[in-house]
């Protein structure tokens, strides 16, 4: 089994790592925090295999999450883990601290609804040292100090839950969203609880695969676009957009809701790019990231619920050439930080107006990890086959993953996603050079649908017997030695030091492009 978790916490001067502790005290997971480059405070993560024993033990909220600091080793804070039955409605949530250091704190999940804009609240108390029971209790919603909702009647908390619901206000949906509002419960002879409302506590990745097939009007093209978005703290939307295979530039990228069943034009949200004047490009075949600052509640509400779209209009198609629909993908520690994306093209003319989109990945240990997609008018066969190749050697060909899945009942998307350990070390070297492709096939005909060119940089293949085409310089150019002071192994060459595993290009031997210290030897390539 395996438990994946997002963590926020508040008030809490550099904290170092969190823990996962059973009944008797014994750390059983442990993750270090480190600090946000964005200064969000919030720790993602995942713990692997599982025994079925600590599962029960979640289920049975036995386990105790801790945070720890250097000068309390031991922990600062510590909780129940509650498994949370409410995640899939809760639209924005808070933190509830005490104005004094006395321990005490609490838990707001909110549902939002669009159409009638209200907000229902649930406040856990468990938070507060088991005197909950005292109540009688009364919530309040702020701007600053300003009361903008206030229970009529104080609250009696039976079972360490407080619950109620008020209606949001037009103006007060931007504030909503950007983090100014909180939750301020006033218990009985206790200090105050308050805590600053936030989009949902999550670690989803959004994205949206751009295709011709996925527009109101269904175009065949050979463009492609992917997407990749993550909902802030802040309520800010921060994008990364690649675009490719487009003649024309592009003059609008719009966030857009879903297009209406009578067939009316989607309603625009905003802008993320807009080309004001012809000298202001949006470049092509790279990474292009922004932000986007103007979301209201109920586009949070429809990003959540997979409700949103990405739009490109070009010079030659003004409403929309390509589009796609923004999804929420599960966290995953590898893809955060390493993936490379390979834009899949049509291969066949029965692939126009489709796309495809991978993310690759090696870990540490040489796993390959990968993520697949396919998007655009559902004309696809059932059964399809994901194949990592070499363009040097087209025997050395890995089928990756089967049967791509529907992501859900309302997505035109087919994903799948998982790791290899058995890749061979020709592939290996193949995606280090920039020589491998990735591509999906029809299984039925065996025909290429999807094709991309992935270069992945790595390691792997230096330390295995199988790979061909290696020169090794002469033991007399390449000076091993081992440093006596930290025991690391380093090569000198050229006049310079290198620890093992680093590359470098050189300055002045003809003979190589890149070189490499792989522990005792120079590796010219």
């Amino acid at each position: 089994g395996r438990i994946k978790f997002a963590l926020r916490y508040s008030r809490l001067d550099r904290p170092n790592s969190f823990m996962i502790k059973d009944t008797y005290g014994n750390v059983i997971f442990e993750k270090s925090i480190q600090k946000s480059i964005k200064g969000d405070k919030k720790v993602c993560g995942a713990w692997f295999k599982i025994s079925g024993f600590y599962l029960k033990y979640f289920r049975q909220e036995k386990l105790y999450a801790t945070i720890t600091t250097r000068k309390y080793p031991n922990g600062i804070v510590s909780g129940t883990i509650v498994p949370k039955y409410m995640v899939n409605s809760e639209t924005f949530s808070a933190i509830l601290t005490s104005s004094k250091p006395d321990g005490n704190g609490g838990l707001v999940l909110i549902n939002y609804t669009p159409g009638s804009r209200l907000l229902s609240y649930v406040v856990t108390l468990e938070g507060v040292k088991g005197l909950w029971k005292k109540g009688p209790y009364h919530v309040a919603v702020l701007r600053g100090s300003r009361v903008m909702y206030q229970t009529a009647e104080p609250l009696t908390a039976m079972t360490g839950t407080v619950s109620g619901s008020w209606k949001l206000s037009k103006r007060l949906q931007q504030q909503l969203v950007r983090g100014r509002l909180s939750v301020r419960v006033t218990l009985l002879d206790l200090p105050s609880l308050i805590g600053t409302i936030r989009p949902r506590l999550s670690c989803e990745v959004f994205q949206a695969v751009l295709s011709g097939g996925s527009t109101v009007d269904h175009r065949s093209s050979y463009s492609s676009g992917s997407a990749v978005l993550h909902l802030g703290e802040d309520g800010s939307l921060d994008y990364s957009i690649k675009v490719s295979g487009l003649t024309d530039n592009i003059t609008r990228i719009r966030l857009e809701e879903a297009s209406s069943k009578y067939g009316n034009q989607p309603k625009v949200i905003g802008n993320l790019f807009k080309s004001v004047n012809s000298s202001q490009h949006f470049k092509l075949n790279e990474w292009t990231n922004g932000t986007y600052r103007k979301m209201a509640a109920e586009d949070v509400f429809r990003l959540l619920n997979n409700q949103l779209y990405l739009s490109i209009a070009t010079t030659r198609n003004r409403i929309r050439q390509l589009r796609g629909r923004l999804v929420s993908f599960e966290y995953d520690e590898n893809f955060m930080n390493t993936a490379v994306s390979v834009s899949l093209l049509p291969e066949s003319d029965k692939a126009l107006g489709n796309v495809a989109v991978s993310w690759l990945s090696l870990d540490a240990d040489c796993i390959l990890h990968f993520d697949a997609t396919v998007a655009g008018e559902d004309k696809r066969p059932g059964s399809i086959d994901v194949v990592l190749g070499s363009h040097t050697n087209k025997e050395r060909t890995f089928i990756l993953r089967q049967s791509l899945r529907k992501q859900d009942v309302t997505s035109s998307y087919r994903h799948t996603a998982g790791e290899v350990t058995n890749i061979s070390d020709d592939l290996l070297l193949a995606l280090d050079r920039g020589q491998a492709f990735v591509q999906i096939n029809s299984k039925k005909s065996g025909e290429a649908m999807f094709r991309g060119n992935v270069t992945l940089s790595n390691t792997c293949w230096r330390y295995s017997n199988d790979v061909e085409d290696i020169d090794y310089a002469e033991e007399d150019r390449t000076n091993f030695r081992s440093n006596d002071q930290d025991n690391v192994p380093v090569c000198s060459f050229e006049g310079h030091t290198y620890p093992d595993g680093s590359m470098w290009l050189p300055d002045v031997n003809p003979e190589c492009t890149t070189c490499s210290c792989v522990v005792k030897f120079t590796v010219i390539i």
